[in-house]
């Protein structure tokens, strides 16, 4: 069997749900408030591979495909205009600082083996800066930047430990993890 971070961290939460997902293959019929703020992030993570792949579609256009309709009406941060807008910041702010980097991969899949385990893992995006590679991982949150609620997931982190050991794997090093988060 092969695991990745969504089906580890699905049986860290509940492990009913883990078997019904993972073990039985059910999935839900539609989706429910409890997929809108994924729903958003999934939306972004579209934007931004559009984005650092130069595509042709723009990153705008991309998100805005994915996001579809916005399941919790009620929230009026996770708009599709909000969406864009924080997309378009991000790009404004970070187009000068991107140029210092070279871009070697976006959204690729991988499969490493430990021990006896296939981990499926997902490097957002891999970049080579003043001679040392990274992983960059994107994540969007509500949450405060400058508390360890937020900071503290990641230490240790199964996801960021398989990024690390894949890239690893690929590029024969990997300087570390990038947590590029847009709040």
């Amino acid at each position: 069997m092969k695991y990745d971070n969504s089906s580890l961290q699905s049986f860290k939460d509940c492990p009913e749900q883990y078997r019904l997902r993972y073990v039985l293959g059910l999935k839900k019929r539609e989706e429910g408030l409890e997929n809108h703020d994924k729903n958003l992030g999934k939306a972004i993570h579209k934007g931004l591979e559009a984005y650092y792949k130069g595509a042709k579609i723009t990153y705008i256009n991309q998100f805005e495909d994915e996001y579809g309709v916005q399941l919790d009406i009620e929230d009026k941060a996770k708009t599709l205009e909000n969406g864009k807008l924080l997309l378009n910041k991000y790009v404004e702010f970070y187009k000068e600082q991107d140029k210092q980097f070279e871009v070697l991969e976006v959204e690729q899949p991988d499969s490493v083996k430990v021990g006896e385990v296939d981990f499926i893992v997902k490097r957002d995006m891999v970049i080579r800066q003043q001679g040392c590679i990274y992983v960059m991982e994107h994540k969007t949150t509500k949450k405060n930047l400058n508390s360890w609620d937020y900071w503290g997931q990641f230490e240790p982190n199964s996801q960021v430990t398989a990024q690390t050991y894949s890239c690893q794997k690929k590029y024969g090093e990997c300087s570390g993890v990038i947590i590029n988060t847009l709040s």
